[in-house]
């Protein structure tokens, strides 16, 4: 019985980064979309009003002017249809895909896990006993910088955030 529960439970959920391949079948439906609709306002039926597979919008273009007939029509809809492709390809490239305020975000975050790294290897460091002064000069040393009184911002700074913690 509990065999039964351990292989129907639900799975732990995981997160993503994205929604993967999902976007290229959007894109494809979106690129497929045009020329169906396209086809549909050339082929629908237009209520019985004209000859059988004629939309509306051709019978209204067939009998303003001798010039439309079938095949100038379909060279019409033919060029409207790939000019909207045109413009969803210009659009699609001029867009980002990811907002600049995200990626400053995402910046911002990657900073922050660094100052948290930081901040837990000095936890360690004062964990086996060493000196604030001792930190500083050490990492000063594996920096390449000199020695300074410790009465840099970035030193005041590193030890008010350590007294804190004590």
């Amino acid at each position: 019985m509990n065999n039964i529960f351990y292989y129907s439970r639900r799975p732990i959920a995981e997160g993503a980064s994205g929604i993967g391949s999902w976007v290229n079948i959007m894109e494809f439906l979106a690129m497929l979309s045009i020329p169906t609709n396209f086809a549909a306002i050339y082929f629908s039926d237009g209520g019985g009003l004209g000859d059988k597979g004629e939309s509306p919008v051709v019978i209204w273009l067939r009998s303003n002017n001798i010039f439309w007939n079938k095949g100038n029509i379909i060279l019409l809809i033919v060029g409207v249809e790939h000019l909207l492709f045109i413009i969803k390809i210009v659009m699609a490239v001029a867009i980002p895909d990811v907002p600049a305020k995200v990626l400053a975000e995402e910046a911002k975050r990657v900073q922050i896990q660094k100052q948290a790294e930081e901040w837990m290897n000095a936890q360690k460091e004062l964990a086996k006993g060493q000196s604030i002064e001792e930190r500083v000069r050490k990492e000063r040393e594996a920096n390449g910088t000199k020695a300074n009184d410790g009465s840099s911002a970035q030193d005041r700074a590193a030890k008010a955030m350590i007294r804190e913690l004590d």
